[in-house]
């Protein structure tokens, strides 16, 4: 199939779409990525890319077309800008396309939604199927983040997501109360065309620790983070990106409880919370209890959550956040980890119905102190079970080879 992947988020960003489009080259389909111009997280252009310099690039082999847009910087009016301005400049590239012989469209659903827009301006233009995969719920999702409650905006961003909808062939979407959630939208019809396609780990267990030349490899990354590597404390890693949603200020709070502990906690990544993670932490007199690293390539996890004792998955106590399975759930299973949960929802039944850690009893502080103790607590051999069942929870729910074979079996209908 010759399929045009739109997603304003692309290498060398790190989002799992990259990998996607890798896999249905590799299954013999013709991939070409429409996307914008690299600047998350740090909001600004990465080097050897701005807005006059958008020549044509492979990816692994894969055509990538860069539409106009203006970096995020920092702050909502930027931000609001970074997202119209993709919308923009994706349209007067697909107008512009002359090659668009495509079979299907398939539209990457992170925020903000409006990136969909360039899909539809396709479809409209080719007359061919557009499947959307849903990230994030719109518009909860921004309610949830800003805090947003102004009613006329609420109703013009229903209005839109409605408009997005009705113009998609089928809507993926990452855990089954998604499903319940789009169903139940006035406007949504027919309800079948919504389906639970989960994510899957573009990772694997790291079979062993590389032997330190320097420390720990040559990697930079892994140097940072070796040198907290005490190996008489505890360590709790969390991997991925540091925003509103994962309400992280809470480990700043849960580390000031645990001082006397030998429980440390290693944060990667980056986002736009970063920074206020980082003074709580400060604030709370912690610096030597909880660690920051830069966000890592993928192909570094698996090394670094080796070595990890537990790996947090943590989300802010919402009713919307409670039905997302977040990405980082499958790498940490992939991995195979022993779970520590500070989340409601789907993920914190999963956890706890198949045994694959400790979830705190609340969404605060001293609730996730109180189950990192208790994970330090247990023996290794019950921390081992634990890891034994996440690596068959993750084989049996979200192998790669079977999600990715469910995707193209509907690829196939939506072309009928």
């Amino acid at each position: 199939m010759n399929i045009l992947i739109v997603s304003q988020y692309f290498y060398p960003e790190n989002f799992r779409i990259n990998d996607l489009a890798v896999e249905l080259k590799k299954r013999g389909h013709h991939i070409t990525v429409l996307t914008g111009i690299p600047n998350y997280p740090q909001g600004e252009f990465y080097k050897g890319y701005s807005t006059k310099k958008r020549r044509g690039e492979e990816y692994k082999g894969i055509k990538v077309l860069r539409a106009w847009m203006l970096p995020r910087h920092k702050g909502a009016f930027f931000l609001l800008l970074n997202y119209i301005s993709f919308v923009w400049g994706g349209f007067l590239k697909v107008k512009r396309m002359r090659d668009t012989d495509f079979d299907l469209i398939y539209a990457f659903g992170t925020s903000p939604i409006t990136q969909a827009l360039p899909a539809i301006v396709m479809k409209k233009r080719i007359h061919k199927p557009l499947i959307f995969n849903v990230q994030d719920l719109w518009p909860e999702n921004v309610v949830v983040v800003t805090g947003l409650k102004n009613k006329v905006v609420l109703g013009l961003l229903e209005k839109l997501v409605d408009y997005i909808y009705s113009y998609c062939d089928l809507v993926l979407v990452p855990s089954k109360s998604f499903v319940r959630k789009i169903q139940r939208r006035k406007n949504f019809m027919p309800k079948e065309k919504v389906c639970f396609w989960p994510q899957y780990s573009v990772v694997e267990k790291a079979s062993h620790i590389p032997e330190r030349t320097g420390e720990f490899g040559n990697k930079k990354e892994l140097y940072d983070i070796r040198k907290h590597w005490d190996k008489k404390k505890f360590h709790i890693v969390f991997t991925g990106n540091i925003g509103v949603a994962q309400g992280l200020d809470l480990v700043a709070k849960a580390a000031s409880y645990l001082k006397d502990s030998p429980i440390v906690w290693h944060l990667v990544g980056g986002g736009r919370e970063k920074e206020q993670v980082i003074e709580a932490v400060k604030k709370e007199g912690v610096e030597n209890h909880v660690f920051f690293y830069t966000a890592v390539e993928e192909s570094l996890v698996p090394i670094i959550l080796r070595e990890a004792d537990a790996a947090l998955i943590i989300m802010k106590a919402d009713p919307i956040l409670d039905m997302t399975i977040p990405a980082k759930f499958q790498t940490y299973l992939a991995c195979g980890c022993a779970l520590l949960g500070c989340v409601n929802g789907e993920v914190k039944e999963y956890i706890e119905e198949s045994g694959l850690g400790i979830v705190s009893r609340g969404i605060d502080a001293k609730s996730l102190a109180e189950a990192a103790e208790r994970m330090y607590h247990l023996g290794e051999e019950e921390r081992q079970n634990f890891r034994e069942r996440a690596l068959t929870f993750s084989e049996e729910n979200f192998e790669k080879e079977k999600i990715l074979s469910y995707l193209e079996k509907e690829f196939q209908k939506q072309r009928m």
